[in-house]
């Protein structure tokens, strides 16, 4: 009586990214009788694993089972084979930000470059971005660090920005009590430039009247016009006021 021979069919090890598609799955042959091979099986060959291209990282990796194949002559054994994932790679960037001196830090923020699309920023726990700069700090550029914990799924390399602080681009003069504080050049209130300043990354923008209408800056010249001839009545005002005080006292002094 002629057995079947033994015949041991195992799935290839392999390994990919976290977030790849699984790669082409293929198996070893050992112990087919001389001058055969897998011509020599009937069925389709398959593989079965529970990972997915959103599969997780885990230790042990993911079982590949082979299957399908059938002979007469061989007693076909199956042997898992191993997909193991590994982390993808993952930069996670400090923004690079600047500011005018002497006011506050604006909201320090970092760019992902790698995630996938089903995973956001909170794969990083313990995300930390933080600069030596304050409100007081002198004209120059700080560094940005970006620090955090490392994910289950993702290799993350941390790369710093920095903080630039500008010098404060014009200086603004007094006009009489209740008159609003002017930039010159820029075309309006104080008032109105720090509030600019402070709700927007952009400080050339403020500075160079961007976004303003034609309208706004015809109405920001107005303003500017009328804090300058509030000035001049003052002083006009003042000086015939002193003129009246000495008139007076020469008459009295004459009488």
């Amino acid at each position: 009586m002629i057995k079947p021979r033994p015949l041991t069919v195992t799935a290839v090890d392999q390994e990919r990214l976290y977030g790849s598609p699984n790669p082409e799955f293929t198996v070893t042959y050992s112990n087919f009788a001389l001058g055969e091979d897998e011509s020599a099986l009937d069925g389709t060959l398959t593989f079965e694993t529970t990972a997915t291209q959103m599969s997780s990282v885990i230790e042990g990796g993911y079982a590949i089972m082979p299957s399908g194949l059938t002979a007469t002559n061989y007693a076909i054994q199956f042997v898992a084979g191993t997909l193991t994932i590994l982390p993808a790679p993952l930069v996670v960037s400090a923004d690079s930000l600047s500011r005018i001196y002497g006011l506050p830090n604006p909201p320090l923020t970092a760019t992902f470059s790698g995630l996938m699309p089903w995973d956001d920023g909170s794969v990083v726990t313990n995300l930390l971005l933080a600069t030596e700069a304050t409100q007081e700090s002198d004209v120059g550029v700080y560094v940005i660090t970006v620090t955090g914990d490392q994910p289950q799924n993702y290799q993350v390399s941390f790369v710093n920005g920095t903080l630039t602080v500008l010098p404060m681009p014009f200086p603004f003069f007094e006009v009489p009590s209740g008159g609003p504080g002017l930039f010159p050049g820029f075309g309006g209130p104080l008032d109105d430039l720090l509030l600019c300043l402070e709700s927007t990354e952009d400080s050339s923008a403020c500075l160079d009247g961007q976004g303003k209408s034609e309208e706004d800056g015809e109405g920001a010249d107005a303003a500017g016009e009328s804090a300058l001839s509030t000035t001049a009545e003052s002083s006009e005002q003042s000086e015939d006021h002193a003129a009246r005080i000495e008139s007076a006292e020469s008459r009295r002094r004459s009488a």
